[in-house]
């Protein structure tokens, strides 16, 4: 997971804090409204169910947990503590990707953030 996740993903916050440091603006304005989605728009709605459906492999691990020591307990833990990680994994790239992009020329359009 390091390799393939979060060493690119560190990356490109690393690249992206450059970018911002260098004088540079911040290209797509994120403010107090920008928070939570515009569930009116259609591309909007197709995003959050793509993001949604990024996690329905959670469960898989769900196989290994015999081998864990009161999965009771910690089975729970993990899965919130992937969850969380994913989040907090996929807020950086899309949050550096859209300070260095401007919002017109995002894949998505504008409404998406």
């Amino acid at each position: 997971m390091i390799l393939g996740i979060a060493i690119p993903a560190l990356v490109l916050f690393i690249l992206s804090v450059a970018y911002i440091a260098g004088g540079n603006p911040i290209q797509t304005p994120i403010g107090s409204d920008a928070w939570l989605p515009d569930f009116k728009n259609p591309g909007t709605l197709v995003v959050f169910i793509s993001f949604i459906l990024s996690y329905m492999g959670v469960e898989a691990p769900a196989s290994y947990i015999n081998e864990l020591d009161n999965p009771q307990k910690k089975y729970p833990l993990v899965m919130l503590m992937l969850v969380i990680i994913a989040i907090i994994i996929n807020a950086i790239g899309g949050l550096s990707i859209a300070a260095v992009i401007p919002q017109a020329q995002l894949p998505f359009g504008p409404g998406i953030l």
